[in-house]
């Protein structure tokens, strides 16, 4: 005891008892065992990664334009589906000249002509109405002379009548020597005055009747020169607006489904120049599945079995 107690700094002796011979012998037998088992029956897999992409059986329609242009209007977005022949996209052409853009500098040209249109027919509808306004006052004024002048008649008509029957009242008076030869001859002078003076009455109506007549023709002249200006005016904007559109139809190109499909793989936004033959987006046939179509290495062909079950990662694109 004091013996033990004197060499405590070495801790409590250990007393260790080795593996009995029995049982090393059946681990090693157990291990020898499942390693026959495993050699027998087990299988062994093999993993590889390969890379590959999804495409469409019948591949993919891509809608490119014929000539450089920038994207003006987009109507459809990823995912739509389209009919075969229904508009996509709208481009506009872009020329440019040492003066500027040639589109710009045609249209402004056309502005121009179409602004001095209008000027001409303003000007002469100002002036039409000008002179229809004087031509309203002679008529006007023709048609106060005609009644003013048909009164003086109805007048003087009735001075006839009453000079016309003194006339023959007294000519059984100058038989019987009651009047003179001489007032018998001034009542008849007195009657050829007055026949005179209608007769030059009835010149002068004529004449402000044909006035008249003269001055209605001149307004409907007028009128028609001014119908045919007007026209041919019209004639000259249409076909300016004519060559605007044809202008407008040449800078612009509209890019049509080609197939129907779902729209996928949008390239291009609205304002970005486009090249020619640069796609602007894709079309995915209705009749065209994806498949996934895989590289793999020829170490690997071995191991690929039909109904293999395969497991496909791949990028959140739509």
């Amino acid at each position: 005891m004091l013996q033990a107690r004197s060499h405590s700094s070495d801790g409590a002796p250990l007393h260790i008892q080795p593996v009995g011979g029995g049982a090393l012998t059946l681990f090693a037998a157990a291990l020898c065992l499942i390693v026959v088992l495993v050699l027998t029956f087990g299988q062994h897999t093999k993993k590889e990664r390969v890379q590959g992409s999804l495409q469409p059986r019948n591949g993919v329609a891509q809608v490119v334009p014929v000539e450089p242009a920038v994207l003006q209007r987009l109507r459809v977005q990823e995912g739509q589906r389209v009919q075969a022949g229904e508009v996509l996209a709208e481009l506009r052409q872009e020329r440019f000249t040492d003066g500027g853009s040639a589109p710009g500098q045609i249209e402004s040209s056309l502005q121009g002509q179409r602004e001095r249109i209008a000027d001409q027919s303003q000007g002469q509808a100002q002036a039409l109405r000008a002179q229809l306004d004087a031509l309203n006052q002679r008529v006007l004024r023709h048609q106060q002379d005609a009644q003013s002048l048909q009164t003086d008649i109805a007048l003087q008509q009735e001075q006839i009548a009453s000079v016309r029957k003194v006339l023959d009242q007294m000519a059984p008076l100058l038989e019987e020597r009651i009047v003179s030869q001489l007032q018998y001859e001034q009542q008849r002078q007195a009657l050829l005055d007055h026949t005179a003076r209608l007769q030059g009455l009835q010149r002068q109506s004529g004449l402000a009747r044909s006035d008249l007549a003269q001055a209605r023709q001149e307004q409907s002249r007028l009128q028609a020169e001014h119908r045919v200006s007007q026209a041919s005016l019209e004639r000259d904007r249409l076909s300016l607006q004519r060559e605007s559109v044809q202008q407008r139809s040449q800078q612009l190109t509209w890019l049509k489904a080609p197939v129907s499909g779902t729209v996928t793989g949008l390239q291009a936004g609205v304002g970005q120049t486009v090249a020619a033959g640069a796609p602007v987006l894709s079309i995915v046939p209705d009749d065209s599945p994806l498949e996934a179509v895989l590289h793999v290495p020829s170490t690997a062909m071995g191991f690929i079995r039909a109904g293999q079950v395969v497991r496909i990662a791949y990028d959140a694109f739509p």
